[in-house]
């Protein structure tokens, strides 16, 4: 089902954010002195001062940090078309005044490129914009909510994900955590897998920029842990025990009035725990592991109440991932959340409208309700936030509106459609990466056994063949293939090609037994998988000794992890949380050595969280 469009969070609450009426002159004066040192001397400049120092100002968008970039643009136009000295001295003044915007800067770079603009210093800009840009790096990775960028525009999102990192942006949404709101975008590189970049927004949307505006936008109320969480925490997971015992008796409505004053909603607020679950099944739950699984229960149970994930649920266990889900409770669980809430209200006025919970909540009723919804805006009466749909009701058949009054006055709840993401950037190139490892592939199939697998399996983390996660998704393309060769003698080459581009991956070769062993085909050579086997397994042993980060083991899949404890070094590895330390991410488990201590074990999984952006 394609995405609501809840109203484009700019336009929906356009009126909340009045232009300034009268500059802040000191605010002013104090980011153009500023500007003009980092003018002159670029090499030295404070860029996160003057990114602050902006956000200060009556220049900066009311909005946010939107459309920064429209008054130098238009100034631009009008200085090359008049030709005057007033135009270009309104041009170059409108450049000063955003400075900090790199949507701007770009602009400029971009249109002197193409046609020589008078008075420009390309130079001095180029390095106004990689100061700016290393700004933003300094804040954060952008891998969780805790290291998330700070940024103060949204163009600043988009020049990170896809200038820096190249990555192509799928989806963006807001959503809030930890007491911040974030913008998370959804991007992937190449045909790679999808993971999420986090950024920052609070002091963005949730503070007055100018303390001078005429009329401070309306601040955010984040959903607050409540003094008796321990106690509200008790409550509710005692009906969600109930509930999952006993769908048919649960009671959804008191089900889904105590999630709300629990820890776990104020922890991620009414849109972030459909984020959180959808996380933690896309890197963890996929996994396919016993801890991880573990994890995606746990969030299951303590965001029970929201439609949307049990809607995640659903759609593991249709793909065979979901563990111990019941099938059953997830469809009441969805049918039981639904009718709880249109029982709430009729949803035709502000009295009477729909009390909402979680954002997906609304997500699921607006297309039940209406043909092709649109939002019809979103405003503040009363000190409630109501957000309105009109569309052509399923029914009547004639045009209506229904109201729905979200919690926590959070505006955040808005989810834009695919179709008004950012353009993908072009597909990055990874021929060379994919030559580099076929032939060292090639020389490993020609000798197995003798070939250098660390080389080899390091290749393969670069390649467009390779998926970090990616060891149940390449058990069900070997079937597939093998499943093809052995019905047709013409589909054997093909079984072979895929070998030939996973031949870094163990699973590739444990298929490979396990097909010599039962369907014995004459194309499998059980001895050459063997040694393949050995070689990858010594290749990983040789890494490191894992019992440091410094001298981790150096894995490229998840499974690998499992595989060697399990089948090499015949232990029972506890996971504990990732640890993230001294630019290197590492997997850290527990287990009971042989005379009865407790020991760690140490992964360095750098090749499946981050690929190199500039290869």
């Amino acid at each position: 089902m394609k995405h609501i469009l809840f109203a484009l969070f700019l336009v929906a609450f356009a009126p909340l954010f009045a232009a300034p009426a009268a500059a802040d002159t000191a605010a002013d004066n104090a980011y153009l002195a500023l500007v003009d040192t980092a003018q002159k001397t670029p090499d030295t400049a404070n860029w996160t001062a003057l990114r602050t120092a902006y956000t200060k100002t009556s220049f900066y968008a009311a909005g946010g940090g939107f459309e920064q970039a429209k008054t130098p643009r238009d100034a631009l136009k009008k200085a090359q078309a008049e030709k005057t000295p007033a135009a270009a001295a309104a041009f170059k003044e409108a450049l000063r005044q955003h400075y900090a915007d790199i949507d701007t800067l770009m602009h400029v770079l971009y249109t002197d490129s193409q046609s020589k603009i008078d008075g420009i210093d390309r130079a001095a800009i180029g390095q106004a914009l990689k100061g700016l840009l290393d700004s933003i790096l300094a804040t954060g990775n952008g891998k969780s909510m805790k290291t998330a960028f700070k940024t103060i525009t949204h163009d600043e999102e988009n020049a990170i994900a896809q200038g820096i990192y190249n990555l192509q942006i799928i989806s963006r949404h807001v959503e809030s955590g930890h007491g911040r709101i974030f913008s998370t975008l959804t991007v992937r590189e190449a045909q790679g897998p999808e993971m999420e970049m986090f950024f920052d927004i609070t002091d963005r949307w949730a503070n007055t920029a100018n303390p001078k505006r005429a009329e401070k936008p309306a601040a955010y109320t984040l959903p607050q842990m409540p003094d008796d969480a321990a106690d509200a925490d008790k409550t509710y997971m005692a009906l969600v025990t109930a509930a999952q015992k006993n769908p048919a008796a649960a009671n959804w409505d008191a089900l889904r009035k105590a999630y709300g004053g629990t820890s776990f909603y104020a922890q991620t607020g009414p849109i972030g725990a459909t984020a959180l679950a959808a996380r933690t099944a896309q890197y963890d739950a996929n996994r396919g592991t016993p801890e991880s699984q573990s994890a995606f229960n746990k969030i299951y149970r303590q965001h029970f109440a929201s439609i949307g994930v049990q809607k995640i649920a659903d759609d593991l266990k249709s793909r065979g991932q979901g563990g111990n889900i019941d099938g059953t409770v997830t469809a009441a669980a969805r049918a039981g959340l639904l009718n709880s809430v249109m029982k709430s209200g009729d949803g035709k006025t502000p009295a009477t409208a729909f009390q909402i919970v979680t954002g997906s909540e609304i997500e699921e009723i607006v297309p039940a309700l209406l043909e092709n919804p649109l939002s019809s805006g979103v405003a503040i009466e009363d000190g409630k936030v109501l957000s309105r749909f009109k569309g052509k009701d399923r029914k009547t058949g004639i045009e209506a509106e229904y109201i729905f009054m979200m919690p926590g006055g959070l505006p955040g709840m808005v989810k834009p459609a695919n179709d008004n993401a950012p353009p993908a950037p072009p597909a990055k190139d990874r021929s060379e990466a994919d030559a580099r490892y076929l032939a060292l592939a090639d020389t490993a199939i020609a000798a197995p056994g003798t070939a250098d697998y660390a080389a080899l399996r390091t290749a393969y983390a670069h390649t467009s063949f390779y998926h970090p996660y990616g060891a149940a998704i390449l058990s069900d393309t070997l079937n597939k293939s093998l499943k093809d060769a052995l019905a047709s003698p013409a589909q054997v080459g093909a079984y072979q090609d895929t070998v030939r581009k996973h031949a870094a991956h163990f699973v590739t070769h444990l298929h490979a037994l396990s097909a010599a062993h039962s369907e014995k085909p004459v194309f499998i050579n059980a001895d050459a998988h063997r040694k393949h086997m050995d070689g990858i397994i010594t290749s990983i042993l040789k890494s490191g000794d894992g019992r440091t980060p410094q001298t981790a083991f150096t894995v490229i899949d998840i499974q690998e992890e499992y595989m060697l404890m399990k089948e090499v070094l015949k232990i029972d590895g506890k996971k504990r949380p990732t640890l993230q330390q001294n630019g290197h991410v590492y997997d850290v488990f527990d287990y009971t050595a042989k005379n009865g201590s407790t020991a760690t074990i140490y992964f360095n999984v750098d090749l499946i969280f981050a690929r190199d952006p500039a290869e």
